[in-house]
């Protein structure tokens, strides 16, 4: 590691060097071909080293050089960018289309994994047509930039090619592009517009994860697919139509989207649907509700509500949950901070692990006489929380970490059963156990 910082080093002042003595500096006119944005910047070096159009070349061996403080090198008869000198590029990084090397004519077909990670010399980039692959990371965390244009030749975007380009906010995703990698745009915060085309059959885990500034999404008919976490925290977005092609979507999908006040499924969706515009994502099959929003009205026919599925859901106030409802899964209404009271209906058995944990702006729940276990964390850290009122004459079984206050709340029990309650293991840590009247 140490002989190649060195290298790069010496390549570094090697260019600077150049540079102040013209060696590789042509005066000769630039009649580089711009069409399109994309620029196709065709460049000859001959037996000297000596470069057309004025670019600045620096070979380091017989298949890397540095053009313009990219670093290329060739690759089975062709071109790939896989580094830049980050102290020499100043505001645009040019990517060149096709070099003429002492004879030998190399076009650049890729930009490989980790190429530009973590630049702060520019802000701007350019991608030529040809380019047909953008690697892994190859991008990421370049947190100046803020330009970007992808050609039309390139199909696949690779994991967390841009993630970290919180300076982004525009993007053009082109026609040509089939699948958006795991991490793609992960944390480009700076996102306000985003444009998915038809051609896209896949979004990949976390691909949009923390694109904050989205504040609307078209996901086109074209996708199957949407990963774990593909838009979670993306909580600018206030609508979102899931089309009738996806029949797969992924845990917590579009978990913190807390400005969503609308979501539908197309009808005709063969695994998800919207019953009577009730803004949330059911499973048919299950009926199993796996994601709703501010405004979710839980249909009668839900039978279960999924794992996250409200899970900080900040502008949810208040919720009805229907009698056909037979369980509560984890954390679906955890860090819901806006809820101030919920009652669970007599259908339900049991409340999953942190099932309302995190819901601060609770201050009395409801438990009906049908449950008998309540998770882990189900309702730890509902600081708000001042009564309980539990109907079960035998005690539900949960563990001490349910309620993280409990001696601050007042229990409420039927009359028969205040005395199990104050000898029982978990419950009697409660500050005061009532009768209900």
């Amino acid at each position: 590691m140490e002989q190649k910082m060195k290298k790069i080093t010496y390549v570094s002042l090697l260019t600077l060097a150049f540079l102040a003595c013209g060696t590789f500096v042509s005066c000769s006119k630039d009649n580089e071909d711009e069409k399109g944005g994309h620029g196709k910047i065709s460049v000859t070096i001959d037996e000297s080293g000596i470069a057309t159009q004025g670019h600045t070349f620096v070979a380091i061996d017989a298949r890397n050089f540095y053009l313009d403080y990219i670093k290329y090198t060739v690759e089975d008869g062709h071109l790939v960018v896989t580094g830049c000198d980050d102290a020499g590029i100043n505001g645009i990084a040019k990517i060149v289309s096709d070099v003429t090397l002492r004879g030998n004519h190399y076009e650049v077909l890729g930009i490989v994994e980790r190429a530009f990670e973590k630049c702060k010399g520019f802000d701007t980039v350019i991608i030529p047509d040809g380019v047909r692959s953008i690697g892994g990371y190859a991008f990421g965390e370049c947190v100046y930039l803020t330009s970007l244009t992808i050609p039309s030749s390139v199909t696949s975007i690779g994991k967390s090619a841009f993630s970290g380009c919180s300076g982004l906010t525009s993007l053009a995703i082109p026609g040509s592009v089939t699948s958006i990698g795991d991490y793609a745009f992960w944390g480009c915060s700076g996102l306000t517009s985003l444009t998915i085309p038809g051609s896209v059959t896949s979004i990949g885990e976390h691909a949009f994860w923390g694109c904050s500034g989205l504040t609307s999404l078209t996901i086109p008919s074209s996708v199957t697919s949407i990963g774990d976490d593909a838009f979670s925290g993306c909580s600018g977005l206030t609508s979102l139509t899931i089309p009738s092609s996806v029949t797969s979507i992924g845990d917590n999908a579009f978990l913190g989207c807390s400005g969503l006040t609308s979501i539908n499924v197309e009808s005709g969706n063969p695994k998800y649907d919207s019953r009577d515009n009730c803004n949330a994502i059911i499973e048919t099959a299950t009926n199993t509700l796996i994601n709703g929003c501010s405004k979710t009205i839980i249909p009668s026919s839900v039978t279960s509500i999924g794992e996250s599925a409200f899970e900080y859901c900040s502008g949810l106030t208040s919720v009805t949950i229907p009698n056909s409802v037979t369980s509560i899964s984890n954390g679906a209404f955890s860090g819901c901070s806006g809820l101030t009271s919920v009652t669970i209906p007599e259908s339900v058995t049991s409340i999953s692990n942190g099932a309302f944990s995190g819901c601060s702006g609770l201050t009395s729940v409801t438990i009906p006489e049908s449950v008998t276990s309540i998770g882990d964390y189900a309702f730890f850290d509902c600081s708000g929380l001042t009564d309980v009122f539990c109907y079960a004459l035998a005690p539900p079984s949960f563990f001490l970490k349910c309620f993280s206050n409990a001696n601050a709340i007042t229990l409420h029990v039927p009359v028969s059963s205040i005395d199990t309650y104050k000898l029982n293991w978990y419950w009697r840590d409660f500050g005061n156990i009532v009768a209900i009247e």
